[in-house]
């Protein structure tokens, strides 16, 4: 498993901050932490699937985030002490969390240069993220958000192609921002430009017409 903080820090360093860290294992539905709790660890998905998001006063949700394996989340507290969550945080699937402590983290981030390159890499990506959700949700339709969303991981070469979907199609809807029925009538709209859904298997037969949605 590759992690996406680590890709460009020393192995010693590395090292430094996985000595000691604390492994959960969560079932399904597991609540990881919850909005305004304390963060004082850094976690990084060894296996499973974690959402992070915030919920309403009429019990609507709104997903921030969707991680798997390699992905890590709670780095924002890195930087603020005394920082606490400012979303909940659950298993989707039985998984593995490693849990670096945030003391050290910090100490680590004072006295490696590598390492705090790498935290401020994954800030600007959160926030690269971050820009692309709030122009997508203010300039596409539910249909166009979902034909991103596939172009973007469809496998090269000539279509048709198909491929499997990371997680359930409710799990999809969250990270799109759709109502799971929004999703479905987006992917009964897309079918027209050559979409297939079977279960968790998308094909694209016609990948020009698919941008063109």
């Amino acid at each position: 498993m590759k992690c996406q903080l680590f890709g460009g820090v020393r192995p010693e360093t590395a090292a430094r901050l996985l000595d000691g860290a604390l492994v959960s294992s969560h079932e399904a539905g597991d609540i990881l932490f919850r909005e305004g709790e304390g963060i004082d660890s850094l976690m990084v998905v060894l296996n499973g699937l974690v959402r992070v998001y915030r919920s309403g006063r009429e019990g609507r949700e709104a997903d921030l985030g969707v991680f798997t394996a390699g992905d890590v989340f709670g780095e924002c507290a890195i930087l603020s002490r005394g920082r606490v969550a400012g979303a909940h945080g659950q298993a989707l699937e039985p998984s593995l969390i490693a849990h670096i402590d945030m003391h050290r983290a910090r100490q680590m981030l004072a006295e490696d240069p590598s390492f705090a390159s790498a935290v401020m890499t994954l800030l600007c990506q959160r926030l690269h993220d971050l820009q692309d959700s709030l122009a997508e949700d203010r300039l596409l339709t539910a249909h166009q958000r979902v034909a991103h969303y596939l172009l973007r991981h469809c496998p090269e070469g000539q279509a048709p192609v198909s491929f499997r979907l990371p997680f359930q199609k409710s799990v999809l809807a969250g990270k799109l921002g759709l109502a799971p029925e929004a999703l479905s009538r987006a992917f009964s709209h897309l079918r027209q430009r050559g979409v297939v859904v079977r279960g968790r298997v998308i094909e694209v037969h016609d990948k020009d017409a698919l941008r063109e949605a």
